[in-house]
């Protein structure tokens, strides 16, 4: 990361991605997501699910909020949406595979991103896609398959799978070392398949 990415970062951190507002605006997701129809159906992944796995708290680096869903539950997802939204959730981005398909959805709240990734089952995995916009590609990615289960985290309770561990490790390989220069589409040890992106990201 350039000298410039890095200081643009430490100051953004410091304005907008404080624990304390991360932690404020996490809680406010929650309790509204509570009251949808996609309660107790999705989980969370990426450095959230490091943060309670690695340090017991939100990584200090961390600017967004990552969460998968099942395909099946599209549509409560849909309405889930409806409701951030009149909470003051802003769209961002909806990217759509080379399929058409819509896999990844992203709202933005007092700067903080939260993002949907659509997961499916093949056989005993499961995958899912994220995206580069430039240059324009698009991953697909692929872990082991796993259960879910209940757990406490930041004062509120969630999903994940029930080995952490070997999902973290299948995604970020030494994921117990902390790593400021971490960058999905280079270091993700799930990518199964690199492709020119030709899909959007408008809703």
């Amino acid at each position: 990361m350039g000298l410039f990415r890095k200081t643009r970062r430490r100051i953004r951190q410091r304005l907008y991605f404080t624990p304390e507002k991360m932690l404020q605006r996490l809680h406010r997701f929650h309790d509204l997501m509570s009251q949808t129809p996609l309660a107790d159906k999705y989980w969370i992944c990426g450095g959230m699910l490091i943060g309670y796995a690695r340090e017991g708290k939100l990584l200090a680096h961390d600017t967004d909020f990552d969460f998968h869903y099942w395909r099946e539950d599209h549509q409560d997802l849909m309405e889930a949406i409806k409701t951030l939204e009149q909470a003051g959730f802003r769209k961002e981005a909806c990217w759509i595979n080379n399929e058409g398909h819509a896999t990844e959805y992203v709202l933005n709240y007092g700067r903080i991103k939260f993002e949907f990734f659509e997961a499916t089952r093949h056989e005993n995995r499961i995958r899912w896609y994220c995206y580069l916009p430039k240059p324009k590609r698009q991953f697909l990615n692929e872990v082991p398959g796993y259960d879910l289960e209940p757990f406490e985290f930041c004062e509120r309770q969630w999903l994940k799978p029930v080995d952490e561990q070997q999902y973290l490790e299948s995604l970020y390989g030494d994921w117990k070392t902390p790593c400021s220069d971490y960058t999905y589409y280079i270091d993700s040890k799930a990518i199964i398949q690199r492709d020119r992106w030709e899909g959007t990201n408008q809703w």
